[in-house]
């Protein structure tokens, strides 16, 4: 299994440590961001493959900032948004904008580590595809390549058949000859 790794970014140090130490015995790599300007710059600084914030994080940067910021570092980063006053609008908002959760406060750690893993099944699913789509794209320029390297000989073949026949076919040289010439031309 991939060693993924996460940021997760809140201004709640016990939060920020119990999902620290949940995503750490479940083989993550984990940081930590106490505010948004942190984890804007962890994320300038590293690509993660996880991102979960709180929606609401003090300071100019809140959770709907981080999400932009990890999204514009990379679209394949996952971001989960998380609140304790969750409401379908936030849900909605989020997911709009990129975010691919949304989960409430408090927290249970059990439904997280199940949608970690649903997005990390997907995620796989999808590198899959492309390494089959890949293979398939060398497997297509092979068969391309082939086909026209026969074409080139049915081509050549169509020309010397032609040519045999032109010397077989030619009355003015006695049988003998025409055939000595059509084999020389094999």
């Amino acid at each position: 299994m991939k060693r993924y790794n996460a940021l997760i970014v809140d201004d709640e140090e016990s939060i920020l440590m119990l999902i620290k130490a949940k995503l750490n015995s479940e083989g993550y790599e984990v940081d930590i961001a106490y505010n948004g300007i942190e984890a804007t710059d962890r994320i300038a600084d590293r690509l993660y493959d996880f991102v979960i914030t709180d929606i609401h994080i003090p300071g100019k940067i809140h959770g709907f900032d981080v999400l932009k910021a990890a999204k514009e570092r990379s679209n394949r980063t996952d971001v989960i948004m998380m609140t304790a006053f969750g409401t379908v609008e936030n849900a909605v908002k989020a997911v709009k904008r990129g975010a691919t959760d949304f989960v409430q406060k408090p927290l249970n750690f059990d439904e997280l580590m199940v949608r970690l893993d649903k997005i990390n099944k997907a995620r796989e699913l999808n590198e899959y595809s492309e390494d089959l789509r890949e293979s398939m794209d060398v497997s297509e320029k092979g068969s391309a390549e082939t086909i026209r390297d026969l074409e080139i000989m049915i081509y050549e073949l169509q020309t010397k058949s032609s040519e045999i026949k032109h010397v077989l076919s030619d009355e003015s040289v006695d049988a003998q000859t025409r055939i000595q010439k059509a084999i020389n031309m094999l």
